[in-house]
């Protein structure tokens, strides 16, 4: 649905993962979830509690004279907490600052983009279904906190408590974190992954895909 822009004052949160989150009060106002042709639902957490939201893509968003291309944008449904707050319409997250270099002048109370390599990668974000945390000394063990159903993920028999010890044979304490989540939002890559579940080893194979 074609529509006119849309202006809102968003907070910076650079330590967020997410390119954008739109608050409950500005979802509900514009109606924002009927421009998104497919959303999937989740749950996020951090400072301001945790809410479910739907996560779906936006045509585009303007930040000062750039203008971001299909960014994946969560759309709060939270009833209390700072996701529901109507004090500010969102969050920008790292997802967009890491495109730019990033100045804050607070002598003027201006920020000051750069664009960097990373400004034209498409957004994406998790294709598998699987929310993933590494605990540990060394953050080493990598459990599948939760599945998402009608996934990759679920569809393989994967569940939630697996641990991870191994994808594409090699041992999971080779990568980061953040290395694995990023080879897991490669549309159409296949992973065989070795888990320990209730203390037996168990080997699925993922074919990846866009879920938004």
């Amino acid at each position: 649905e074609k529509r006119a822009p849309i202006s809102g004052k968003f907070e910076i949160d650079s330590g967020s993962t997410g390119a954008v989150l739109f608050n409950t009060p500005f979802v509900k106002k514009h109606q924002l979830l009927k421009s998104v042709s497919r959303t999937s639902e989740t749950r996020i957490g951090g400072v301001g509690g945790t809410a479910q939201t739907f996560l779906g893509r936006v045509k585009s968003i303007g930040l000062g004279r750039f203008t971001l291309e299909n960014p994946i944008a969560r759309f709060s449904q939270a009833t209390r907490g700072d996701y529901a707050s109507n004090k500010y319409d969102g969050l920008l997250g790292g997802e967009v600052f890491r495109r730019f270099k990033t100045i804050f002048d607070y002598s003027r109370n201006r920020m000051i983009l750069e664009p960097n390599a990373q400004f034209s990668e498409p957004y994406e974000i998790d294709m598998s279904g699987m929310e993933l945390l590494a605990y540990g000394d060394d953050l080493s063990i990598v459990l599948i906190d939760d599945v998402k159903p009608k996934t990759p993920a679920a569809e393989a028999g994967v569940r939630g408590d697996d641990i991870i010890t191994a994808i594409d044979n090699r041992p999971v304490k080779d990568f980061t974190l953040e290395q694995i989540r990023e080879m897991f939002r490669q549309d159409g890559r296949e992973y065989l992954l070795k888990l320990k579940r209730d203390g037996t080893e168990v080997q699925v194979k993922i074919k990846l895909r866009r879920l938004t």
